[in-house]
């Protein structure tokens, strides 16, 4: 019996072990099949995501082409149907005054001819019938260009009117597609919008909105990548940490936290973490696939606006910007840079809290470098902070070859510094995007600028065929000096002078949509390290012109080209072109300088002319 009773339990006890292990591996099997749904459930989100975008691309970009292609049908139409009333009144009215102006004119003339043909007349009656007919003939001739003005505006005015408003609802309609898609279609729309020489007024004023007001992810998103890219909660890695962002860009955010206290301290150090958008790493370099497909389709709808340029600039840099790891290398590289240099600050990188996705570093205050009403509360001026910026671009493109470039205003904070006499110290933020230029390209690069600078169409010629222009050097240049071509080999004592009034910004953005085609063309061949440089460009232009073009950038630059060539022709032994170097160094001085004097004496003419104005008008009365 006691046999036959521990058998019985000894199978209840095989039963239990079998039903054990039996659940075990019903359990195993069903969390694998839980976190083999899980995965595939992530997996077809993503691509449904992926699915949308691309098809919210394809959907805004149909539409503009279709948009355009309308506006240039109705153009086509409206050449061939009669105008209408109110147009035609005023090109009647100006006809009418024309003849009139022409009537008049013609009379001073007879008059003129018979005091001419009498031979009795005196001369100041002579003297004042020349006066009148030069005078009613410049009427008439001001008469003329308006009617050939009403006359242009008949036929464009309705065209006109009907592109800008199709270039505002692009716009706002490309606004729409970054906003939605995120990532690095608002990367796009920032580049974009500093472009201000190249796109319509209604393109760059529209997506400026991209630079500050960024889509924002979610505080668990933020947590879920620390977490994952860090190992730890946020709650222990950090003392505090602050849930909403105090500024978002098209890659990442920012929030403030603290350190934990060292020990002897009260209060851990005050940081910025830099968070990559969830599942941006994920999708970036299909969205860029997307959109290079797409400016194809639009290039070949378009023959005459080539737009491969755009794509070709970002696809092969979004990753490397995607790479937190390699933006701290680029940040304590720039901290290397200007270490001695008391005004331009770069945040201190804490390594153990980053990771490829997680960056973070020392927080950094301070007002955004366009920001003009904070800079004037500071005391500082406009000026001295315009040739601060100019200077340390320069040092970072001709004398290091180590190019910020995506210094737009988000990236550039200004704070002051000093007792009384308060200076500008500038805060460079996101080193996610440099460019390294090489020995060679820079050295052609001084070049090609000393060149420009001089006016030497010879020099400028070659240099720029060097950088793929051919033909086109002309443009090149204008296009890296924003000013046209004959002001490029002007020789003359104002050959260094910046245009800056409303009247030379106006010349320049005619010059630029006139030759918009052609700019397209020359990105597409210009060397990819230029394309950056371009960027760059537009990025500090745009800056220079919200703080009102204060100082004479050119300067800077020649300045700084000058030093860089005559360093680079010492250490490759060229004593003959060092010696040339130090002359040009002496020429350009001399050239500043009488510009300044030029400067000061046509303002004391101006104001000795505004002053013998006034007096005489107050001894007339």
């Amino acid at each position: 019996a006691m046999v036959a009773a521990g058998r019985v339990v000894g199978a209840a006890a095989a039963r239990r072990r079998v039903m054990l292990a039996a659940a075990c591996v019903g359990g195993a099997a069903g969390g694998s099949l839980l976190l083999w749904k899980k995965q595939e459930r992530d997996r077809c989100v993503a691509f449904l995501e992926a699915g949308f975008r691309i098809f919210r691309l394809v959907k805004t970009s149909a539409v503009i082409v279709v948009d355009y292609k309308l506006v240039r049908m109705k153009d086509t139409m409206m050449r061939n149907l009669i105008r209408r009333d109110e147009t035609r009144i005023k090109i009647d009215s100006a006809a009418r005054e024309l003849e009139e102006a022409d009537r008049i004119a013609k009379q001073a003339e007879q008059r003129l001819a018979s005091l001419l043909a009498d031979g009795k007349s005196s001369r100041e009656a002579v003297a004042a019938a020349e006066k009148e007919a030069q005078e009613t003939m410049q009427r008439a001739a001001d008469r003329a260009e308006n009617l050939v003005k009403e006359r242009k505006l008949a036929e464009m005015s309705e065209t006109t009117e009907d592109m800008r408003r199709a270039h505002q609802r692009s716009a706002e309609r490309l606004l729409s597609l970054a906003r939605a898609n995120k990532g690095a279609y608002i990367k796009i729309a920032q580049h974009l919008s500093q472009m201000d020489y190249l796109l319509p007024d209604e393109y760059t004023t529209t997506l400026r909105a991209c630079l500050d007001d960024a889509p924002r992810s979610s505080f668990e998103n933020v947590s879920k990548t620390i977490e994952e890219d860090l190992g730890k909660p946020v709650s222990v890695l950090f003392a505090s940490f602050d849930k909403e962002a105090i500024a978002s860009a098209s890659l990442a955010q920012v929030h403030v936290a603290h350190l934990h206290p060292s020990e002897g301290e009260r209060t851990g150090r005050k940081v910025a973490v830099k968070v990559q958008h969830y599942g941006l790493r994920e999708t970036a370099v299909g969205d860029v696939d997307a959109v290079r497909a797409v400016v194809q389709v639009v290039s070949k709808l378009f023959p005459a606006m080539p737009l491969w340029w755009l794509a070709d600039e970002i696809a092969p840099n979004l990753p490397i910007e995607l790479d937190f790891q390699q933006e701290a290398k680029n940040a304590e590289r720039c901290r290397s840079l200007f270490k001695h240099d008391p005004f331009v600050v770069v945040p201190e990188i804490f390594y153990p809290l980053s990771s490829s996705r997680v960056l973070c570093m020392s927080f950094e205050d301070g007002c955004k470098v366009t920001d003009v009403e904070s800079l004037k509360k500071k005391g500082l001026s406009l000026e001295n902070v315009a040739r601060l910026l100019s200077v340390t671009f320069c040092k970072q493109i001709f004398e290091a070859g180590f190019v910020h470039c995506d210094p737009h205003p988000a990236n550039v904070l200004v704070r002051s510094v000093g007792g009384l006499r308060k200076q500008a110290q500038l805060v460079l933020l996101d080193h996610g995007l440099y460019k390294e230029l090489d020995s060679d390209f820079r050295a052609d690069y001084c070049l090609l600028w000393k060149s420009m600078i001089f006016g030497e169409v010879d020099i400028i010629r070659q240099q720029c065929q060097k950088f793929g222009a051919g033909d086109m050097y002309p443009l090149l240049a204008a296009m890296l000096t924003t000013r046209p071509w004959n002001d490029v080999v002007n020789k003359s004592i104002d050959s260094l002078k910046i245009p800056d009034s409303a009247e030379d910004a106006l010349k320049i953005k005619q010059y630029a949509s006139q030759y918009a085609i052609d700019i397209s063309i020359m990105l597409n061949r210009v060397p990819r390290q230029m394309l950056l440089l371009f960027k760059a460009n537009d990025s500090l232009r745009h800056v220079d012109r919200k703080l009102g073009a204060p100082t004479n950038t050119l300067e800077i630059t020649a300045r700084a080209t000058i030093r860089a060539l005559q360093r680079w022709e010492l250490e490759h032994g060229n004593i003959s072109a060092y010696l040339r170097c130090i002359f040009d160094r002496w020429r350009m001085e001399v050239a500043i300088v009488s510009l300044h004097i030029y400067k000061v004496g046509m303002r004391f003419l101006s104001h000795t002319k505004s002053l013998h104005s006034y007096l005489s008008s107050s001894i007339t009365e």
